[in-house]
């Protein structure tokens, strides 16, 4: 049975419409999501970070909302995407950390089941052209998140991912080649800010960024606590890391541009997040996927509305990835055939994160990790809790954010 056939069947099975108002004579607006893999929020100039390494979003911020509290349901890939395109938690989607599924390279999770219907499924029904551009290993499609897709590009060649710039060479190309006549519906997503944090040339002229240092054998040590970075080698490390973001914004530039020059421009919906941060020593955590820290699991979060609605303001209400399927849904006038968690910007009075057991991190330091991590957010608290009840290394702590 085919996919589309599946998706009717679940459809008809589900007894509701997908589509609201297919009389409208109003076309849909085109949407554009960007997901810039490993990007905290507090590094990026559009929030405030001393250097410049985003110009291209402060010029997106001057007709968008920019939101200040925004923060993904996890703290790696394929939980936080899944939300994203689902718009459930991952207690719910299950596309998590799971040490009883079958390993999927170092790692074992169980993948995004078919029987969730999918942002892409939804808007390919709605008369939209789909394409999935994808950096990231997570995303690669036997993840299933992107089911739905009529374009996918997931030449993804390994753990290391691939550069921004072969990312938006093909989106360029996608967007040249589609008719202008269908409102189309294109998800990027940019993984050079990930390890091993080397910018290209042009990117690397920060101060510490050329220093000999090689980390690639120093992160087993440096998470488990017994061989910290010094504070020079941080220094390095950040440097590479703010130098991968601002070629990431460069190369989101280019794309901005093509997407604004479209006849449909105007009226389109732009989102640009991330679907976790990263720690660089804080607490002597390094990297992401073993804590619900604050500078893994806040993310950026600015949104283009059609005819720039809002533009150039700053909103501190609560918002999460699965809010931004419902978002989506809402601009695209489309009901999803299942109860979504997601509501939309504005309307959610608490944020909830969740990271369940690392098989690797199990492996490699033993009874530290073997938890699973829950939180949730009342601005300015928020409380992280261990399934076993301990105060380890933040993993039960009550904080308040706004000073901690």
């Amino acid at each position: 049975m085919s996919r589309r056939v599946r998706w009717l069947v679940r459809v008809v099975a589900l007894g509701v419409g997908v589509i609201v108002g297919c009389g409208q004579a109003e076309t849909p607006p085109s949407i554009l999501v960007v997901t810039l893999d490993t990007t905290r929020q507090d590094h990026l100039s559009v929030y405030g970070y001393a250097r410049e390494t985003t110009p291209e979003l402060e010029r997106l911020a001057q007709d968008s909302v920019v939101y200040t509290r925004a923060w993904s349901t996890s703290t790696w890939t394929l939980p936080a995407h899944a939300s994203l395109f689902t718009g459930l938690f991952p207690a719910a989607h299950g596309a998590h950390f799971d040490i009883r599924a079958d390993a999927v390279g170092p790692l074992r999770a169980g993948k995004l089941d078919d029987r969730f219907a999918t942002l892409a499924e939804l808007l390919e029904q709605r008369g939209y052209r789909t394409a999935a551009i994808v950096a990231g290993p997570w995303l690669t499609r036997g993840f299933g998140l992107l089911q739905g897709f009529e374009h996918i590009d997931d030449a993804v060649p390994g753990l290391l991912g691939r550069s921004g710039d072969e990312v938006t060479d093909r989106a360029l190309s996608w967007l040249s080649n589609v008719d202008d006549q269908s409102p189309v519906f294109l998800f990027l997503n940019y993984f050079d800010p990930h390890t091993p944090y080397t910018p290209p040339r042009g990117f690397d002229d920060y101060p510490r960024a050329r220093d000999s240092l090689d980390p690639s054998t120093r992160w087993t040590a440096a998470i488990g606590g017994r061989q910290p970075f010094t504070s020079d080698e941080t220094a390095v490390l950040i440097d590479r890391y703010d130098g991968e973001i601002r070629f990431a914004d460069s190369q989101l530039g280019r794309v901005l541009r093509a997407f604004a020059a479209r006849p449909d421009g105007e009226r389109a919906l732009i989102v640009v997040t991330s679907d976790h941060g990263e720690s660089l020593g804080e607490g002597g955590r390094w990297l992401h996927n073993a804590w619900l820290s604050e500078e893994q699991l806040r993310v950026p979060l600015l949104i283009r509305y059609p005819e720039r609605r809002g533009a150039g303001t700053r909103n501190e209400s609560i918002v999460q990835l699965p809010d931004l399927f419902a978002l989506v849904a809402s601009e695209a006038g489309i009901e999803p055939p299942y109860e979504i968690e997601g509501v939309l910007p504005g309307k959610r009075k608490h944020a909830y994160a969740e990271l369940y057991r690392n098989s690797t991190l199990l492996q490699t330091y033993g009874k530290t990790f073997n938890r699973d991590l829950r939180a949730v957010i009342e601005w300015p608290y928020k409380l992280v809790v261990s399934d076993r009840g301990e105060s380890n290394r933040g993993q039960s702590e009550l904080f308040r954010i706004d000073r901690d």
